[in-house]
């Protein structure tokens, strides 16, 4: 957790004196949007390498490794492709597939620092803080159930 902290930390101080805007109100925005990008990132990463290392600890690195790269997938790409097949045909299996699966494409707002849309709204933040953020507890749950310490 500590070297996603450090490299939230390097990430926004490089965003913020390298990339930022010119305007004031534009500066204020960019650095509020970087906060909410750091939150949410932080939420997100540190949920799924709890998660990463309670199943390599269980049923070792290979597994542990592939768990988290199959649960980031699925949460950034998977859900997307199951939303569109779910809007274009009524399965209800896949709706449930759909309701089921991580979002955790909510926590990418890189489409908001390129097309430079500002920082979310604080209604907009919240809802999707608290989705992450529950999301972050039920991984983190799942990894205290799943982690085994090793025996001396």
């Amino acid at each position: 957790m500590l070297f996603a902290f450090l490299m939230v930390v390097v990430a926004v101080t490089v965003c913020v004196c390298a990339a930022a805007p010119e305007g004031e109100t534009e500066f204020r925005h960019w650095l509020v949007l970087n906060v909410q990008h750091a939150v949410f990132f932080l939420v997100v990463v540190s949920a799924v390498n709890q998660f990463v290392i309670a199943l390599a600890s269980r049923f070792g690195a290979l597994v542990g490794y592939s768990g988290g790269l199959f649960l980031y997938l699925c949460g950034f790409y998977l859900v997307l492709v199951v939303e569109k097949i779910v809007l274009s045909k009524d399965i209800f299996a896949l709706d449930t597939l759909y309701v089921v699966l991580p979002h955790f494409y909510l926590a990418d707002l890189t489409h908001r620092f390129v097309h430079q849309q500002g920082a979310l709204t604080t209604p907009e933040f919240m809802g999707v803080f608290e989705y992450l953020a529950g999301l972050s507890i039920l991984l983190s749950t799942c990894a205290y159930l799943t982690f085994t310490p090793k025996q001396k």
